[in-house]
Order: C-alpha cells, then sequence, then structure tokens
C-alpha cells in the first residue's frame, strides 16, 4: 500500500516526491505541491509534481507575500490545522489574486491540506484538479488519510534522527569519557559497560 511504502522510506523528500507524484499519476490531479516550514519559520516549497516554473514562481512569492501564505486556502490550512477546500478558482473570491495564472494552467480547483507534528501544522499539501467541484466528501477524506500518511512517516523520520542524533552524542561521550563507568537494570546485571572496561581491569565486567 502507499501509506506503508511512506512508512518505510528514509529520506523526507523521496517522501513528499512520492506523494506529490502519486497524487497527480494515480490520483489524475493536475497538480501537487508539499511546502513545509524551514527553520526559520518560512515556508518553503520541498516537493512538487505537475508545477512549471512559473506556477512554482507564483507558489513561493504567495507563499512569502503575507503570513503565513498569500493564499487563503493555504493559510487556512496552516492556520486552523483543517482541509481547506476552493470548489471554483472562477469564482471564489479568495483566489481573484493568482486565479488569471491558475486558470491559465487550466486549475479549476483547489484542495489544501495540513500537514502535522505533534499537534500543529509543520507544513502544507496543495493539490489542484483540472476540473471545479471535484473535491466531495470522500474525496477529502482519502486526501486527508493522505496528508496524515504523509505527517506519520515524516514524524517517524523525525524521531529516528533525533535518536541516531542521541546515539552519536552518546559514542563520543563513551570514548572521550576519562573515568570508568557502566550502566546496570534494577537487578544489578550490566546493560551497557564502557569498551574501555576490560583493557582498564584487565577482565570483562
Amino acid at each position: 500500500a502507499f501509506s506503508e511504502a511512506l512508512v518505510r522510506e528514509k529520506d523526507p523528500d523521496t517522501v513528499l516526491n512520492a506523494a506529490c507524484h502519486f497524487t497527480v499519476n494515480t490520483g489524475g490531479f493536475r497538480m501537487a505541491w508539499i511546502g513545509l516550514y524551514d527553520d526559520t519559520g518560512t515556508l518553503k516549497v520541498r516537493a512538487h509534481a505537475g508545477a512549471d516554473a512559473g506556477a512554482l514562481d507564483i507558489i513561493e512569492r504567495l507563499m512569502l507575500a503575507e503570513p503565513p501564505a498569500g493564499c487563503r486556502f493555504t493559510a487556512d490550512a496552516l492556520l486552523r490545522g483543517h482541509h481547506a477546500i476552493c470548489d471554483n478558482i472562477a469564482t471564489d473570491p479568495h483566489a481573484v489574486g493568482w486565479r488569471s495564472e491558475a486558470l491559465t494552467r487550466h486549475y479549476r480547483s483547489m484542495a489544501s491540506l495540513p500537514i502535522m507534528s505533534s499537534g500543529r501544522p509543520i507544513g502544507v499539501f496543495s493539490l489542484y484538479a483540472s476540473e471545479a467541484d471535484v473535491f466531495d466528501e470522500q474525496e477529502v477524506r482519502l486526501l486527508d488519510n493522505v496528508a496524515t500518511d504523509i505527517s506519520f512517516a515524516l514524524e517517524v523520520l523525525r524521531r529516528d534522527l533525533e535518536r541516531q542524533q542521541a546515539e552519536e552524542r552518546f559514542r563520543l561521550v563513551v570514548e572521550n569519557i576519562r573515568e570508568m563507568f557502566w550502566i546496570s537494570d534494577p537487578n544489578g546485571v550490566a546493560e551497557f559497560v564502557r569498551p574501555a572496561y576490560s583493557t582498564i581491569w584487565g577482565r570483562p565486567l
């Protein structure tokens, strides 16, 4: 299943690109992009599928236009942590700032879905369809599930990275500390022994 493939993947950018390409190539959407907040709190496009260079320029300009984004639907997803739907770009007053560019590219409707971590939005997953009124209840539920899968996959990767970093810090401490030490469980059974123990004492613990 697609969700299982996302969780198995070990590279965040591969996860994001796979989600975009899946929704465009399999889901039939005209364009998809994912933006995540960087370390400075700026929303940046991290992955996309079906977008031309002009569309990406417009998206990046909108993201910088006003916090958190110049697109009302993207902003709603980021601020509320809930999907935001534009059923008809040609008539929705909230699409007026970017309507002509969207219609030129045959984008007729769009959806923005939040990517979450620890209960707060850390980014957005946006999709554009070539027809109006395609985001019915069933479609939105499926897309919410994809956004949840992306969120979960990124959270698993984040935790793995934090664990690896903690293990590396521990390794550096162990290798450089001068004192002899070991870690035991409540029954006194050694769970970890500094590698130099046997060298120092001439016998294993």
